[in-house]
């Protein structure tokens, strides 16, 4: 026992030392504390004295995860990000395609199954929280460092969120649609669990601002721990608990430089528990494989991994009319690849979804990401760009018309995604609401039984029907009014991408009403009821709007004739 204490401590020691040493050469100190815990695992194992004891790293990691997961989700400035988000989305609708395609690529050359890929594409899409915060506040383009500021947090929520949902994933082939439907769920659930807790802090906002700096940290602490437990019993990882309970208590956060002090230092402490244990956890396992063609093999990924953000970024940012001379410094700012995804590639394998070399292999993998895009980000701006002088005016023309379609849809994407998770979360607060009732009656006589369900049930069927008809009417006016007066070609094309949208979002929605229905449990009469309830709306709405727009066609030929 005391060995595995003074090996603890001499790791912990050991990685802070390195960890000031990485961060002032590479601007981070993860890389330090990764070491720090290889070195002193693999001297240990050298000398013969064992490693540290497996469960005492679970623990360190475990406090690690939650404290850093806690801080990453108070960095993020939602109100900020939310005003932004048209702009972000058309840089990340470019680089997302780009970017799963090189995963594929990536993926198909090393030989990895589709839940390998999917955790490569995982890591593709999301830019070091460490790294990327450093380098975008140093953009001298104040409007891109903005962006870059933001687009960071964009990318920390959908890994987020993809993560969620290829972690409660149920099958290894996901359709389209069965992936839209989950993503629609776990964010309609973390809403759910945001807005709860934010009714809770604003209750009590003003006991708790009675607290001095640290103890009110420690009881923000806390409640990210019990959303922890709380998100592990609804199926989803427990560290996405910690994440949402960091976003809304930033919404609470004072803003003095003591408490800002504080958090660098938790942060920091986080990073370190999690990270030197890992690095240690790390040598047992290189120890199993015996083979440097992994590392060999993670350092390539993490080329190309720089290789690929580096160039959707330039080409998203060109879509979103960003001015070329600015573009190299911000694309290889946010090129590093997130040690977040290692964190979550541990999540996984634990579970039982991706080998512990996998896990080695992301590791290598970031830290190679990391160390180039530092050591390149210094030579960006000394980077001739001239893509504006190569590029002919009828091809910079269309570009700009391109990236005018880009922001007109992710505006259409911003709107229906606003206005699906209101009725979703409507939806999901109802069913769930009958399905509590439906438990109690078991333990009612039956005419109180009749009764509580009635008074529960109706309402809530009211609700749902409408909110959906409310919802309907929103999407269908959006549609109806791009397919009035299309006097050109490229108006065609941004109407078209309206449709498309609106189409796609109402069948997304629809596959998860009629999944949230279903797993609610909820009694099979009263199943047949909501789902027959929306069909029939749906079907009205449709013939009312068919019949409006024959009306209008009608009037129409009148008036020519």
């Amino acid at each position: 026992m005391q060995d595995n204490t003074i090996q603890l401590l001499l790791i912990l020691f050991i990685s802070t030392l390195l960890g000031w040493i990485t961060k002032t050469s590479l601007y981070t100190s993860f890389v330090g504390y990764v070491a720090g815990g290889i070195v002193i695992g693999t001297l240990f194992t050298v000398l013969g004295l064992g490693a540290p004891d497996t469960s005492q790293l679970e623990v360190l990691k475990s406090i690690g995860v939650t404290i850093f997961f806690f801080e990453a989700g108070i960095s993020i400035g939602l109100a900020n990000l939310l005003k932004s988000l048209d702009r972000i989305l058309i840089i990340e609708l470019v680089a997302y395609p780009l970017l799963w395609l090189a995963a594929k690529i990536v993926g198909g050359f090393i030989g990895l199954d589709i839940v390998a890929e999917a955790a490569l594409f995982l890591m593709f899409i999301d830019s070091s929280s460490v790294l990327s915060m450093q380098l975008a506040s140093s953009l001298r383009n104040l409007e891109l460092r903005s962006l870059a500021v933001l687009e960071t947090n964009f990318e920390d929520l959908a890994q987020f969120v993809l993560f969620s949902t290829l972690f409660a994933a149920e099958t290894t082939l996901p359709t389209l649609i069965g992936v839209g439907v989950s993503v629609m769920k776990i964010i309609t659930i973390l809403v759910i669990m945001g807005f709860a807790l934010s009714i809770v802090l604003r209750r009590f906002r003003g006991f708790i601002q009675k607290f001095d700096t640290s103890s009110r940290y420690l009881l923000l602490l806390s409640i990210a721990l019990l959303y922890s437990a709380i998100a592990q019993q609804m199926g989803l990882p427990f560290l996405i608990g910690s994440f949402v309970a960091g976003i809304i208590v930033s919404q609470f956060m004072g803003s003095s430089s003591e408490e800002f002090t504080l958090l660098s230092g938790v942060r920091e402490l986080g990073l370190l528990l999690y990270f030197s244990s890992l690095g240690t956890e790390i040598v047992l396992i290189f120890m199993e494989a015996r083979s440097l063609s992994i590392i060999i093999t993670g350092v390539a990924i993490g080329v190309a991994a720089v290789i690929a953000r580096a160039f959707s970024l330039l080409i998203g940012l060109v879509m979103s009319g960003a001015k070329p001379g600015h573009l190299a410094p911000y694309a290889i700012a946010l090129s590093s690849v997130s040690e977040t995804s290692i964190i979550l590639v541990d999540a996984l394998a634990t579970q039982g979804g991706l080998t512990n070399i996998f896990k080695l292999l992301i590791l290598t993998s970031v830290v190679t990401s990391i160390a180039i895009s530092s050591l390149l980000y210094r030579k960006s701006y000394k980077a001739p760009l001239a893509i504006a002088s190569i590029l002919p005016h009828g091809v910079t023309n269309a570009l700009s018309r391109f990236s005018n379609t880009l922001l007109h849809t992710s505006s259409i994407i911003v709107y229906t995604g606003r206005a699906s998770i209101r009725f979703l979360t409507t939806l999901l607060v109802a069913v769930y609401l009958v399905h509590i009732a439906t438990l109690f009656t078991k333990y009612l006589p039956h005419p109180l039984a009749l009764i509580m369900l009635a008074v529960v049930t109706i309402p809530s069927y009211a609700i749902i029907v409408i909110e959906f008809t409310r919802f309907l009417r929103k999407m269908f006016e959006k549609a109806l009014s791009s397919a009035d007066s299309v006097k050109d070609l490229w108006e065609a094309v941004l109407r078209l991408s309206t449709a498309i949208v609106t189409i796609l979002a109402i069948t997304v929605l629809l596959a998860t009403f009629h999944t949230i229905v279903t797993e609610a449990n909820i009694p099979k009469p009263l199943n047949y009821a909501f789902t027959t309830g929306i069909n029939i709306t749906t079907i009205a709405l449709l013939a009312a709007i068919a019949i409006i727009m024959i009306k209008k066609e009608i009037k129409k030929i009148r008036k020519r004739q």
